[in-house]
């Protein structure tokens, strides 16, 4: 496995996060389809370069990941006057790595 493609999954991955988190817990309704999209193309990036061994340095990666995507979707929140929003976000991952890279989406937050 070569560093290029580790980086290529490790990216697509923390894009689909920073939308899934923008996608739950932002009260804006303009963006979404926007971000629905984003995360549906990361997805199929996603799909097409991921190996077993991809998939496992994914799953042991994933907190480092997601602390990372988090930190991008709260400061894209709070640029956007969503700070409410942004200190919402979970400290941890609030999705299992299978519903990251399925056709899975999240409900928004009740009351976001």
């Amino acid at each position: 496995m070569g560093k290029s493609e580790r980086d290529t999954v490790r990216a697509q991955l923390r894009r689909i996060l920073v939308h899934l988190l923008k996608l739950r817990f932002s009260p804006a309704r303009e963006p979404r389809p926007g971000w629905v999209a984003t995360v549906a193309d990361a997805r199929a990036e996603l799909a097409d370069k991921r190996t077993p061994t991809l998939e496992r340095h994914l799953r042991r990666e994933l907190p480092a990941i997601y602390e990372r995507a988090a930190l991008q979707a709260r400061r894209e929140l709070e640029a956007y006057g969503e700070a409410a929003a942004a200190a919402r976000l979970p400290a941890t991952c609030p999705w299992p790595f299978e519903e990251l890279v399925e056709d899975v989406w999240p409900e928004p937050e009740a009351g976001g």
